[in-house]
């Protein structure tokens, strides 16, 4: 499959995070994307369920919305060092890299949630502090709404090299892998993920 060529590109995930919804769990969630030129420029992840609205927007900033509460700015955390990250990882996909992951790291703190767009949210808004995956299952339409959002609220979305996500490249699909988190330690982990991943990346 290959990506819409135009320069402005919608990409709606109607379910991200399928087994969640399937399974009856809250770990799903509708995503709306835009990216003018290659770039995020509006989010919004929306978890019905919740009640519950993560949304950005270039030049205006990245908020929180409750059902019956007053709208709240999204601020990643202030956590500097990866050993003390709070991991964000798949409910339902999750695989024994991530334990290659936190030992690398140090990371002891971990919770487990389907949709792409909530792991990274919750970096967003600064309850969870790092997201990688490190495989290729990854589409545009899973990054592009929360991307414009985590880096709204000032975190970091990239590849496994610490490159920006390539929102024009001839596929879909992020081969080479995910890595959010609050900016503060993404330079840290990316360095430290180097030698466990670097080679499984293929040039775009």
């Amino acid at each position: 499959m290959r990506r819409i060529d135009a320069d402005r590109v919608w990409y709606i995930d109607p379910i991200d995070g399928t087994k969640d919804y399937i399974a009856g769990r809250d770990g799903f969630a509708v995503m709306i994307g835009l990216c003018i030129a290659g770039a995020p420029v509006l989010g919004v992840v929306a978890q019905a369920s919740c009640q519950r609205t993560y949304v950005a927007a270039q030049g205006i900033g990245a908020w929180h919305e409750q059902a019956g509460q007053p709208n709240q700015p999204l601020q990643v955390s202030t956590v500097t060092v990866a050993a003390d990250a709070r991991l964000v990882a798949s409910q339902s996909h999750r695989n024994h890299d991530i334990d290659r992951v936190k030992a690398e790291l140090g990371i002891r703190d971990e919770k487990n949630i389907g949709s792409v767009g909530l792991k990274l949210s919750m970096i967003a808004e600064g309850s969870r502090d790092l997201y990688v995956n490190p495989t290729p299952k990854a589409k545009l339409w899973d990054t592009c709404a929360p991307d414009a959002i985590i880096r709204a609220a000032g975190g970091a979305l990239t590849d496994l090299s610490g490159l920006p996500l390539n929102y024009r490249q001839a596929g879909v699909a992020h081969h080479r892998g995910i890595v959010g988190s609050n900016g503060h330690i993404h330079r840290e982990t990316i360095a430290r993920l180097a030698p466990l991943f670097g080679s499984l990346a293929p040039p775009l």
